[in-house]
């Protein structure tokens, strides 16, 4: 007999746990599967970050100690390697206390350990017991990609599911993969005195290529020595051979390789296909922007969704997964908020959009650079090799950026914070940050940013105001002297009504970004006022341009040629159509003729302009 839930979910790694933590929570039926008590947790407990993160604590502090002597402190001896993995095992089982199978069952959780399989569209069987689903999720992870070499079984390899074991150390080790996981383990082992050799296609490669540069060079001087654009073809006589694509081959001396070459999921044995489940070329499971499979009741998350590889894409997949189960308009899946950190020393810290996806999008953009060779901070702490970049819209909203500094992925989290929610530049100067603390390196690139938008012409009107001392008060007086004046004017020269007003609402930024002459062209709105021939413009917008006076003055100039004796003239464009200014709009246009009474009297729709204007006069 099945035995029946309301959610299974496949997998007790991050996004799993989040899941079940939830649909248990407020009192549902769940079912949570992994394959044995010691994998809950996933990747990221047992074989990556929080292994990883232990191992890089202890040889930052190992490499402090080997530099106190220039603070007067003198330490020497040699690394117990065994010792510094035990306290990695230890931070380990510190959190899987509550991370396991019956703490799990203790909170109302069925909790079965076993390798499952599906046996039909909404069952799955574990060691012989059928379980059925009204929704399944599928959290299985990934693993790491191996390497078949000729002579590889004759030296130590190693990944990041059996480095932590370690208790011997090498003394030279070839880290095959110069990604993430290789790149901080790598530096890691070194800092504990194994000579670390990295071959790659190129260093950490999905980073910028400037950050990149800064991280490289305090690997080189931790002793770090690099071989890019080479593969591995053979271990031989305690070398590994490599080759480049030029067939050019070197030969080098090492005692174990760390292999990194990228991940695998972990979908074999599954049974997929008996669940309607397609999968891709790749052996990846095909699923859409709501993580849904082909079979719409199972759904993927984490590292099996593709993607972004991360604990906290994994957080991400579950909160839409949750969300969606809930609510009757679905929420696509949408990582233009991801961050990332590289846990180098110095760390490298990446969120929101990345420069290729801007211009991929094609969207205008302004890029900060910041060094932190003038920070206080970092010249006191001696990171002043720091720098980060900032990429910032038209209007001063943040749309991503990366850092390379020590502890770059704390520094960056307001700035994460500001990209998510839309914030704008300015907005940082709300927050008074304390001196001298790290994060006034944000408050330089903003001050940066401001320092900018001072024009030439804005900073002679200040010199202005403060050479004849003139008050706020006296300012106020003289602005509202001017505009009751023009009001006063404007009123004796009406014939038919109090306010002759023109309003040209909003053109959406859409259509005249796919024009170039008018790309940075994005008005909040227009009011013009008619007054007996004269045309005053009250003017709202967030940016100006050269062309945009042109596009004003042509019509200003078109519309001063309606009588007066029409009121209101409501000007709207249709936003599904492109604006074309050469001598006439094209946009389709809307002219609306109201009378003093604010009803409408007549209406115009075109896309000739000129034509709408005769047809009115």
């Amino acid at each position: 007999m099945k035995k029946t839930f309301d959610i299974i979910v496949i997998g007790a790694g991050s996004g799993g746990l989040n899941v079940a933590g939830f649909m248990n929570r407020i009192g549902l039926r769940v079912l949570l599967i992994d394959k044995e008590d010691r994998s809950i947790g996933g990747d990221c407990l047992n074989y990556g970050c929080v292994p990883s993160k232990a191992l890089l604590h202890t040889a930052r502090l190992i490499r402090e100690g080997r530099e106190s002597s220039r603070f007067g402190l003198s330490v020497s001896g040699t690394i117990d390697v065994k010792k510094a993995m035990e306290y990695v095992s230890g931070k380990q089982e510190h959190i899987r206390e509550h991370e396991n199978a019956e703490y799990f069952r203790a909170l109302g959780m069925t909790v079965v350990l076993g390798k499952a399989t599906f046996v039909d569209y909404q069952t799955v069987e574990v060691a012989g017991t059928k379980y059925r689903g009204k929704k399944i999720v599928i959290a299985t992870g990934s693993r790491p990609r191996t390497l078949n070499l000729p002579g590889i079984e004759s030296i130590n390899v190693f990944t990041n599911e059996n480095i932590f074991s370690l208790d011997v150390l090498p003394n030279r080790m070839v880290v095959v993969g110069a990604g993430p996981i290789g790149i901080e383990l790598g530096q890691a082992l070194s800092a504990f005195g194994t000579k670390v050799t990295v071959v790659g296609s190129g260093l950490l490669e999905k980073e910028d290529p400037e950050m990149v540069a800064v991280l490289r060079e305090q690997l080189e001087k931790d002793g770090m020595e690099f071989l890019l654009g080479y593969k591995p073809t053979e271990v031989k006589d305690g070398n590994l051979l490599v080759a480049n694509e030029a067939g050019e081959t070197q030969s080098i001396p090492t005692d174990a390789l760390l292999i990194s070459i990228g991940r695998e999921l972990n979908v074999e044995g599954l049974q997929l296909d008996t669940a309607g489940i397609q999968t891709n070329g790749r052996g990846g499971i095909v699923a859409d922007e709501y993580l849904q499979t082909t079979n719409k009741n199972i759904l993927v998350c984490g590292d099996v969704a593709g993607g972004h590889m991360f604990t906290h894409a994994a957080e991400l997949h579950a909160s839409l997964i949750i969300r969606n189960f809930f609510s009757p308009l679905k929420k696509k899946l949408n990582t233009d908020a991801m961050s990332w950190v590289t846990y180098t020393n110095p760390e490298i810290a990446t969120f929101g959009l990345e420069e290729k996806t801007l211009k991929h999008r094609g969207m205008q953009y302004e890029v900060l650079s910041q060094s932190f060779s003038n920070d206080d901070r970092a010249i006191v702490d001696e990171y002043k090799e720091g720098k980060m970049k900032l990429f910032v819209s038209q209007k001063g909203k943040v749309l991503g950026g990366t850092m390379v500094a020590q502890n770059a992925g704390e520094l960056t989290q307001e700035l994460m914070l500001a990209q998510a929610n839309g914030m704008k530049m300015q907005d940082f100067m709300k927050k008074v940050y304390p001196y001298p603390t790290a994060t006034r390196i944000n408050r330089s690139i903003v001050l940066q940013y401001m320092s900018r938008k001072l024009t030439e012409s804005s900073m002679k009107f200040l010199r202005t105001l403060f050479r004849l001392e003139i008050s706020g008060t006296v300012i106020v007086l003289l602005l509202t002297i001017v505009f009751v004046s023009a009001f006063l004017l404007s009123r004796d020269s009406v014939s038919k009504s109090d306010a002759n007003i023109v309003f040209i609402e909003k053109a959406q930024s859409q259509a005249f970004a796919n024009h170039a002459p008018y790309a940075d062209y994005s008005p909040e709105a227009y009011a013009f006022s008619l007054r007996a021939g004269r045309t005053v413009l009250f003017f709202a917008a967030t940016t100006w341009c050269s062309s945009c006076v042109e596009l004003d003055k042509e019509i200003r100039e078109r519309l001063s040629e309606i009588p007066l004796d029409v009121t209101i003239l409501k000007v709207d464009f249709d936003k599904d159509h492109e604006m074309k200014i050469r001598h006439k709009v094209t946009l389709q246009t809307t002219l609306i003729l109201l009378d003093e009474n604010g009803q409408e009297m007549k209406r115009f729709i075109g896309t000739d302009f000129d034509q709408m204007i005769h047809t009115i006069e």
